[in-house]
């Protein structure tokens, strides 16, 4: 049975491992926030969120920066870029959307 659980753990993304409480604190904020429609308060609040890996953290900074200024900007292309790469399925579509490749 611990074999098993080991294995789970492994096989989740590094990004839904729980983060640090203060940063945890800051993200549901930044989340209320979003919510209410008071978006770009609530990027500093996201933003060590996403620093520290969360997925969603990174996909809503990027729906933020692209609402903000009504199109797919430099930064929003990155966070959702982030966010794809962590296996975000809405981010993936948001780049694929806005005709971005991404060829390394």
């Amino acid at each position: 049975m611990s074999r098993l659980l080991v294995v789970a753990l492994l096989a989740l993304p590094i990004s839904s491992w729980a983060l640090e409480p203060e940063v945890q604190t800051a993200k549901d904020e930044g989340m209320r926030i979003y919510g209410l429609g008071i978006a770009a308060e609530s990027i500093p609040l996201l933003e060590p969120a996403a620093e520290a890996g969360d997925v969603e953290a990174m996909y809503y900074l990027g729906e933020i920066h692209r609402l903000r200024h009504m199109g797919l900007t430099r930064e929003a292309m990155a966070w959702y870029l982030q966010a794809a790469e962590q296996g975000d399925v809405h981010a993936m579509l948001r780049l694929f959307q806005g005709g971005c490749l991404h060829r390394r």
